[in-house]
């Protein structure tokens, strides 16, 4: 697979499932650019952020028009994820790539294992699919 068409792929994956999800795109992007482009945990993640970024602004757009955001906690949580930011930002660049890595998948796999079970309990113990 050419690089080119990696990364379009990467960034439609992350678009349409931050948009439809609202993961913001991370989830895909990281993992993408790492396993399919080798890209450092780190260059990774600035990447990421940067997309994150667009497809954050897009989807907030669509969804103030839509009358789907709450005025009063979204204010709160985004001044507190601006600060968080900052500190995990700087927090990252002091830390290995394998660390980084590592915290990222058992991150990841948490909150899989956390979807799977809050799904099959509100299945009543039948599977969804």
């Amino acid at each position: 697979m050419e690089e080119w068409w990696a990364e379009v792929g990467i960034g439609v994956g992350a678009g349409f499932l931050g948009g439809i999800l609202g993961l913001g795109g991370g989830f895909i992007m990281v993992p993408g650019l790492v396993l399919l482009l080798d890209l450092p945990q780190r260059e990774a993640q600035g990447a990421a952020l940067v997309g994150i970024a667009v497809i954050a602004f897009v989807s907030t757009i669509i969804n103030l028009r839509r009358g789907l955001v709450d005025h009063r906690t979204a204010p709160t949580i985004g001044l507190a994820a601006i600060a968080a930011s900052a500190l995990g930002g700087v927090m990252a660049g002091f830390m290995p790539d394998e660390v980084l890595r590592r915290i990222f998948g058992a991150i990841l796999a948490l909150i899989g294992v956390e979807m799977a079970l809050s799904t099959l309990k509100s299945s009543g113990g039948r599977s969804p699919f």
